[in-house]
C-alpha cells in the first residue's frame, strides 16, 4: 500500500488518470525535516519560522527534502495545499517565500486546510478542503508523518526520523 511506502517519493495517485490537478497535502514537521536535521540544529526550537529570521527558516528545514517535494510536485504537475500545524503560523504566500529560499520560486502552493479550533483529524481537514474548492474529483496525495486519515485517503506516512525519503 502507499501507507506501506513509509514516505517515498514515488506514490500512486489517488485516481489512475483526472483531468484535474493533483493535489499534495503537506505536513512540515517530519516530512519536509525530521528528527535527525533538527539534533544537527540543536540552537533550533521545533516551531514556525519568522521570516525576519530567513537562518532559522533553514535551519528548520532539510534542503534535500524540499528537493524530493520539488521533483514529486513537478513531476506530477501538482499543486501544494499546506496540512501542516505551520498554517496556524504561516500563511500560502509565506510558505511559497519559504520554498524560495531553498531555490524554488514557482513553488505551487494554493492554499491550506481549514483552520479549526477542535482537533480535527487531517482526514477531516482534507475532506473539508477538497468539498470546498474541488467539488469533482481530483487526485491527491497525503504526505504526513501521522495517520490522522480516513482509511480511503491515499497517505504516504513519512518516518519522522528521516523525513520525505527517495524510494
Amino acid at each position: 500500500t502507499d501507507q506501506a511506502k513509509a514516505g517515498r517519493v514515488s506514490c500512486r495517485w489517488h485516481a489512475a488518470y483526472s483531468m484535474s490537478t493533483p493535489i499534495v497535502f503537506l505536513d512540515v514537521d517530519g516530512v519536509l525535516n525530521s528528527e535527525v536535521w533538527v539534533r544537527s540544529h540543536p540552537h533550533v526550537a521545533m516551531i514556525p519560522p519568522s521570516f525576519a529570521h530567513d537562518a532559522l527558516a533553514e535551519a528548520l528545514i532539510d534542503p534535500a527534502c524540499v528537493v524530493r517535494l520539488r521533483r514529486l510536485v513537478e513531476t506530477a504537475g501538482a499543486q501544494i495545499v499546506i496540512s501542516s500545524s505551520w498554517r496556524y503560523r504561516m500563511e500560502p504566500e509565506e510558505f511559497a517565500k519559504m520554498f524560495a529560499m531553498f531555490d524554488w520560486a514557482a513553488a505551487p502552493v494554493v492554499g491550506h486546510t481549514p483552520l479549526s479550533l477542535s482537533s480535527a483529524p487531517r482526514g477531516r481537514e482534507v475532506s473539508n478542503w477538497l468539498g470546498r474548492h474541488k467539488p469533482e474529483f481530483v487526485p491527491y496525495v497525503c504526505l504526513d508523518d501521522i495517520e490522522q486519515f480516513f482509511p480511503h485517503q491515499p497517505l504516504v506516512r513519512t518516518d519522522p526520523e528521516i523525513g520525505l525519503a527517495d524510494s
